[in-house]
């Protein structure tokens, strides 16, 4: 059976100083577990201003891939806690 459900969401950030947000980085979900990758053009912002930051940086540091979740979730808590 083929799903219609939408598995992946982008995730935006407002930057420090900066009145429109950008594009941080992009949900994708499979297996259970939803996960988050920073996107190139994100990534791409370092040391420039503004400067890309990362969402929560023990648990999303600045890098680039799939960033893997901590023991036990099915989401990163610093997007759990932003969700409505």
């Amino acid at each position: 059976m083929i799903s219609n459900k939408t598995r992946e969401a982008f995730v935006w950030i407002w930057l420090p100083g900066q009145i429109e947000p950008v594009v941080a980085g992009k949900l994708e979900a499979g297996n259970g577990l939803i996960h988050f990758n920073y996107g190139k053009s994100y990534l791409e912002r370092s040391g420039k201003n503004p400067s890309a930051i990362a969402i929560y940086e023990p648990e999303l540091p600045l890098r680039a891939g799939v960033l893997p979740l901590s023991y036990g979730l099915e989401i990163p808590n610093s997007i759990r806690d932003a969700a409505p």
